[in-house]
């Protein structure tokens, strides 16, 4: 088509954004709108570019839906604490590259969450090197070496085949990872291959073959569009202020200053002083100010190898404590690996914009690796700007079930673990080794010992079990489908969500499902004994295991009331007793780690 002027623009040159002709053009068409670009005025020819560069921004408007399929698939594996790698060559990938750069001081983030591959290294930011995108195999080995199972992969490519993005996804797929395609081409191999593709056709360049022009502008839209949107729902924002940035320079500290004072109200001297107060940190200083946080109180949170749960207690007078809870896992060295990250996630979703002054954590693994915990309190306080104590996780479970008084708790979900409190306010344990050495009749060991000899039974390595086989493949899918789960998720979570199904068959009188409960009851009975000993203290029974539903639990149960010792319910949520024990004047052993905003 041809340009016109359009009356009364002050010769600004329209496009036909209807024009069904752009569809069909490729990235390498000859553009026939710019054809006589070398004989026209500056000004001209700048209308002509500005023009194709308007163009760009509408077909991402058009890729919006897809787009946000992306970024709420992405928000899923990323709150679980996968980190986002970008792939691309050339133009592509030095628009990776920028957007990787720019997002961990942002928005306050770990620089190992976001990780940019440009084909041909570091040289090629400032250096063509032309050939680097041909080579699939580099890009292969480059995901072997860094992506995880679980990872995000981002693809880039105006054309959607270069062998560098294309042998990107196709081995991150292999890998486990989540794969994103960005291209301008629709119907091209990398759109076709990945997980989700946000396809941007924005056809001829004003100058033939140049993608570093409309292509890369609207590359450069979707990326920071992501990367920005990924980051709000993560928490990483208070309304639209981005108060994670690290100020590390002069500018930064001014622009800080003004976003506590829009946030506030507050004159600039009084956000000087409270940033000052806060060494900087512009989160800690907006809850110091009453700033747009919504309302501060007291969490607790209990964090263990299969999930969390919150318990947020309101101030004022009408305000009611609220209970919230996630999915994932929450082990002191699970989380110090990502610096906390898979926390701060889903607390920043389960908060919902509230940001306790005070936050009080039972954190699985605490009291076997304070160095991890400490890790763990220090990313919570930067991030919501409270006082955090982490405390031993036995010691919350007995002063959620019977307050200061001694007694046990026999806790067995996952994993599986006897604690006591004495009347010196000491804890014993038992057990909680992990399901590889100990949790003797824990979720995860019946879920171990049921999986194989499902899998013998349907390998031809046992005896033909059809209901226990059944069983397998109504939960699995397949032997297959089983080895693809177990790679990306914690073998204890896949092998404890088995458990429950599985015990389903000993209520039928299932005979090797019926011998695995009972070896677990006596398990689990041993496990309790060697806290308890000779005394007669109340116990409670936590998890699912020991359920009065489970027939661990009914056989367990049983048994210590056999022995004269005395079931109790607990007082309290082990979230809400975390939350109560941040604001008591206990004595400091029990606090594993512990850091301020």
């Amino acid at each position: 088509m041809t340009p016109n002027f359009a009356p009364g623009r002050a010769g600004r040159i329209e496009m036909d954004r209807a024009n069904k002709s752009r569809a069909a053009e490729s990235t390498e068409d000859r553009n026939p709108r710019t054809r006589h670009i070398a004989h026209v005025s500056t000004l001209h020819a700048l209308q002509l570019i500005n023009a194709e560069d308007r163009y760009a921004l509408d077909v991402v408007t058009a890729a919006l839906p897809q787009l946000a399929a992306a970024v709420d698939a992405m928000y899923d594996r990323y709150r679980a604490g996968a980190t986002l790698h970008y792939f691309g060559a050339g133009t592509s990938g030095r628009l990776c590259v920028l957007d990787a750069a720019e997002i961990p001081p942002t928005y306050g983030v770990s620089d190992t969450r976001f990780r940019a591959h440009i084909a041909g290294g570091a040289s090629a930011m400032t250096t063509a090197v032309e050939d680097a995108e041909d080579s699939a195999d580099a890009a292969a080995a480059v995901v072997t070496s860094n992506v995880r199972p679980g990872d995000i992969v981002v693809a880039v490519a105006a054309s959607g085949r270069t062998p560098f993005a294309v042998g990107a996804v196709e081995t991150a797929q292999a890998a486990g990872a989540l794969t994103i395609a960005v291209t301008c081409a629709a119907g091209s191999p990398l759109e076709t291959l990945a997980d989700y593709a946000i396809t941007i056709p924005t056809g001829a360049e004003a100058i033939t073959g140049s993608t570093r022009m409309k292509a890369a502008t609207a590359q450069k839209v979707v990326l920071h569009s992501m990367s920005t949107t990924l980051m709000v729902k993560a928490g990483a924002t208070v309304s639209n202020l981005m108060v994670g940035v690290e100020a590390t320079n002069a500018k930064l500290r001014r622009r800080t200053t003004l976003m506590l004072q829009q946030a506030t109200g507050c004159n600039a001297d009084q956000a000087a002083a409270a940033l000052d107060s806060a060494q900087g940190n512009l989160r800690a200083a907006l809850t110091s100010r009453g700033g747009n946080q919504g309302p501060a109180g007291v969490a607790g949170v209990d964090a263990g190898g299969t999930g969390l749960r919150l318990w947020l207690d309101y101030p004022g007078p009408s305000s009611d404590a609220m209970t919230a809870q996630a999915d994932g896992r929450f082990t002191a060295t699970a989380l110090a690996t990502y610096d906390g990250e898979p926390l701060l996630h889903h607390l920043a979703n389960l908060l919902d914009g509230a940001h306790p002054e005070r936050i009080g954590v039972a954190l699985a693994g605490a009291r076997s690796y304070p160095a991890d915990a400490q890790v763990v309190a220090a990313a919570i306080a930067r991030r919501f700007g409270a006082q955090v104590h982490i405390f031993d996780d036995g010691y919350v479970q007995c002063r959620a079930a019977h307050g200061p008084e001694a007694g046990a708790v026999l806790a067995v979900g996952t994993g599986a673990v006897a604690v006591r409190l004495l009347p010196t306010g000491e804890v014993l344990r038992s057990d909680g080794l992990g399901f590889e050495a100990g949790d003797f009749g824990s979720g995860a060991r019946i879920g171990a010992e049921a999986v194989r000899q499902a899998v013998r039974s349907l390998t031809g390595r046992g005896p033909i079990d059809a209901a226990l086989q059944q069983c397998f493949l109504d939960h699995f899918g397949s032997v297959e489908q089983f080895h693809q789960v177990i790679a990306r998720t914690p073998a204890s979570t896949v092998l404890a969500g088995f458990a429950a199904p599985f015990l389903r068959l000993a209520r039928r009188r299932h005979h090797f499902a019926v011998k695995v409960s009972q070896q677990a009851a006596t398990d689990l009975v041993t496990t309790l004994l060697q806290v308890v000993g000779d005394d007669h203290i109340p116990v409670t029974l936590s998890g699912g295991v020991v359920s009065e539903s489970s027939p661990v639990g009914v056989q367990v149960r049983a048994a210590v009331t056999d022995r004269g010792l005395h079931l109790v319910n607990p007082r309290i949520a082990v979230e809400r007793a975390a939350a109560q024990l941040v604001s008591e004047e206990r004595s400091p052993h029990h606090v594993v780690a512990q850091a301020a905003p």
